[in-house]
């Protein structure tokens, strides 16, 4: 069916890799491989035709994180409070990063040299990549911490005590603390001028921010549930606009028009649960609920193209090395593969915007728990 006909094609998956004996949390395609962290403690690397390569041990509870570097190493955040950093071709560890207390729930790098974590023990570390020595502990947070990103020479984070922090990489400095939201801050996005903030909340709200003031300029958006995901999409009407998405449990996902006075706002209707997933790129959106399906998204046109039928529970969405394979992991441990290339040619070039982004966060369920 082409993206003119009013119902959304339906695919089922052309394969599936099984290995697993617990749900999986996280999954990465990286370097021509899939790589996946799971609830059994283990990171397992498979072939694209669904061999299992490589099962990395060393964890001693599930894995909760994982995030790539482009010099091929894989860093993986466990239940444990350690982080590990693998070599993905030589299949070794290469470091063992310990400090923090209780589970990892966020990772992120800036540059070759620094990682990130945020924790449920409420801290913030940064990490030396080439020696495993925390370089510095950001403490402030009364509860856990729900994401973290760099910007700069600032790092943001999000916390279930109901703020979002500002904070100087150098010196662990707290600069900033927006407050606002009245329950959990679920995810956040700094927007590229560095100046302003999108955040989203078990409150129901979404926020935008002056990231040099710390205040509240508006409350966009009052929901009928959580809002637990955030994202950005540029240029979906090709005039170079910023639009911005936002899951919730509610069932609907929103989007905006930020560069024109976030006056324009669009709801996507689709999924009949909870949506948990978000992955955007471009004008393509791919969103997964509680209703077990997968739904593929024309932003120009608000319209769903597709529907992958995955048919059970499942947790993270990840981009295959060509732009028309999804993986979809699910709870009972596996992993699905939908291959897009019957309807690519009816996309319209749709599906060669999807790529996928280093902020695994937005990708993936949350472990975080509520």
């Amino acid at each position: 069916m082409g993206q003119n006909s009013t119902t959304p094609e339906e695919l089922e998956s052309s394969r599936e890799f099984t290995g697993h004996i617990k749900s999986i949390s996280t999954l990465q395609y990286f370097n021509g491989k899939l790589y996946s962290g799971s609830h059994d403690s283990s990171l397992r690397q498979w072939d694209p035709s669904g061999s299992c390569l490589f099962v990395f041990k060393g964890h001693s509870k599930f894995i909760s994180a994982m995030i790539t570097s482009p010099e091929g190493i894989i860093y993986t955040g466990s239940d444990d409070g350690d982080i590990r950093s693998w070599a993905a071709e030589r299949q070794v560890i290469l470091h063992l990063f310990k400090g923090h207390s209780k589970t990892i729930s966020s990772l992120t790098l800036h540059g070759k040299k620094h990682l990130y974590s945020g924790s449920f023990d409420n801290d913030i570390r940064k990490w030396d990549t080439e020696t495993g020595e925390c370089l510095q502990i950001f403490r402030g947070h009364s509860d856990i911490v729900t994401g973290i990103a760099v910007k700069g020479d600032y790092i943001y984070s999000s916390s279930a005590d109901k703020t979002i922090r500002k904070w100087n990489t150098e010196d662990g400095t707290l600069l900033l603390t927006f407050n606002g939201h009245t329950s959990w801050v679920w995810d956040f996005v700094v927007m590229e001028d560095g100046f302003h903030m999108y955040s989203c909340s078990q409150d129901k709200t979404v926020r935008k921010w002056n990231c040099t003031t710390g205040k509240c300029m508006k409350v966009m958006e009052e929901a009928k549930d959580c809002v637990c995901r955030i994202a950005v999409a540029k240029n979906v009407d090709g005039m170079g606009g910023t639009h911005l998405i936002t899951a919730s449990w509610d069932g609907i996902i929103r989007e905006y028009r930020v560069d024109e006075g976030d006056e324009w706002k669009r709801d996507l209707k689709g999924h009949s649960t909870k949506v948990k997933n978000i992955m955007v790129k471009g004008r393509i959106l791919v969103s997964g609920g509680d209703d077990n399906d997968v739904r593929i998204w024309d932003l120009k046109h608000g319209k769903t193209v597709c529907i992958l039928k995955v048919r059970k529970p499942f947790t993270s969405i990840c981009r295959g090395k060509s732009n028309n394979v999804l993986y979809v992991a699910t709870r009972d441990g596996n992993i699905k593969e939908f291959s897009l290339e019957k309807t690519k040619k009816n996309f319209d070039g749709l599906v060669e915007d999807l790529d996928t982004d280093q902020t695994a966060t937005h990708y993936a369920e949350s472990n975080i728990s509520v």
